[in-house]
């Protein structure tokens, strides 16, 4: 993948591993794009030049957007560990419910991030029509697909 030819408007992380936040830096940088994440991820990222940055907790959430178009997106449980690829704490892991104009009954996204099973996922969907989510199932680290 060509990463000087990725143009987002936002960049949402769920924790600080490697594998996560590998390209950030370079993207938010050259797009200008909103990076949101946790207090101490938006901090690291600030802390190499990344100021378009909006630091979330859990519960947390923020209106997005211009020309009309909002998304409200809100940063929810994970269950997982966070640390930074240079060993820095990288605050509690998450997970991001995105919704059209804030309206989570008229329909929404649910990506989990790295998480293992846990009752607050009931909970995002009782009070949130999700249109789909994104699940992680890879086992070992996360939960699995059962």
């Amino acid at each position: 993948i060509d990463i000087s030819a990725i143009n987002p408007d936002f960049i949402l992380l769920t924790h600080g591993h490697a594998d996560h936040v590998l390209d950030a830096e370079v993207i938010a940088k050259q797009s200008g794009a909103k990076l949101l994440s946790n207090f101490e991820i938006v901090n690291w990222f600030g802390d190499k030049g990344v100021d378009n940055a909006h630091p979330l907790n859990h519960g947390g959430g923020v209106e997005l957007g211009d020309n009309g178009d909002k998304l409200r997106v809100q940063y929810v449980t994970a269950v997982h560990t966070s640390s930074m690829p240079d060993g820095t704490y990288g605050g509690q892991p998450g997970g991001f419910v995105i919704s059209y104009d804030g309206e989570r009954d008229k329909g929404a996204f649910y990506h989990s991030g790295d998480t293992a099973l846990t009752m607050d996922m009931k909970l995002i969907a009782e009070r949130t029509k999700l249109d789909f989510a994104m699940l992680c199932i890879g086992d070992n680290f996360t939960m699995d697909a059962h």
